[in-house]
């Protein structure tokens, strides 16, 4: 795959990832599980920027296969889909509630964690 095509893919999947870090930042009343996912999506961020920057700056990215990035933006509009308010009264209510219970929380979480590790192991050179 083309360091070019795989930029854009990574970009998009940061931009998505902002999204639902803004979401999440803006509830006001939720549980403390809520720290826990922001501070997860937020290194997945970091990380995203990382791996961006190391396949701007070779000629044989690591990255051969975007199965992987393409499920964990299917996992971060799954979350945003919950989270987006579509009305203002709406908006109103999401910043008030959150809108996970406890197996919903359980399940990002570690959907979260296991691309946390793939981004990790594509950052140090493993073929993904």
């Amino acid at each position: 795959m083309e360091p070019l095509s795989i930029t854009a893919s990574i970009v998009s999947v940061i931009q998505l990832t902002g999204v639902v870090i803004g979401y999440i930042g803006e509830i006001s009343n939720a549980s403390p599980d809520r720290k826990l996912i922001l501070n997860d999506i937020q290194h997945c961020h970091y990380l995203l920027y990382c791996l961006k920057d190391q396949v701007e700056q070779t000629q044989n990215p690591p990255i051969k296969d975007l199965r992987w990035l393409v499920a964990y933006k299917e996992a971060l509009e799954a979350i945003a889909e919950k989270m987006k308010p579509s009305t203002r009264i709406q908006k109103l209510k999401k910043l008030a509630s959150w809108p996970f219970d406890k197996s919903e929380i359980k399940d990002v979480l570690s959907t979260i964690e296991r691309h946390k590790s793939l981004f990790l192991l594509a950052l140090e050179g493993y073929n993904m």
